[in-house]
């Protein structure tokens, strides 16, 4: 089973850039805000040169921030095919994963700067008032 370094660790160095920054960075290509029928609280989906990351509409602030977080977590295990699609290192999530990715989220949350966290409340909130309540990058 593969696993990143730290996620403490990790997620200190990716605060260091500004939200806009770390999506890129990690490859984030939109944000989205999906209806309940989603399975989970969020959802990556591996696209070419990318991530499309999908939020549940229904859930609270905090809540939002944070999956965006756990989300995030979960780019650090896909590699990079030559045609630059994402490749998952591992087969499936597991329990050992989710836990990661929870970790990572809770010191991302604890590491972003007041003006990024800011920001990412204001621009969840704008994706919701959006038609397609999609953001791209």
């Amino acid at each position: 089973m593969f696993l990143p370094d730290f996620p403490e660790k990790i997620a200190k160095e990716l605060c260091k850039l500004s939200w806009k920054s770390q999506l890129k960075v990690r490859r984030i290509l939109s944000v989205e805000l999906c209806p309940i029928s989603c399975l989970d609280k969020g959802q990556l989906l591996p696209v070419k040169n990318g991530f499309i990351l999908r939020i549940r509409i229904d859930l609270e602030e905090d809540e939002r921030l944070f999956t965006l977080g756990h989300e995030l977590g979960h780019t650090y295990f896909y590699s990079y095919s030559s045609a630059g699609s994402p490749r998952l290192i591992n087969m499936g999530h597991t329990s050992l994963e989710e836990t990661w990715c929870d970790n990572f989220s809770k010191e991302w949350l604890k590491n972003l700067t007041s003006v990024d966290r800011d920001y990412l409340e204001w621009l969840l909130k704008y994706i919701e008032k959006m038609e397609n309540k999609t953001a791209q990058f």
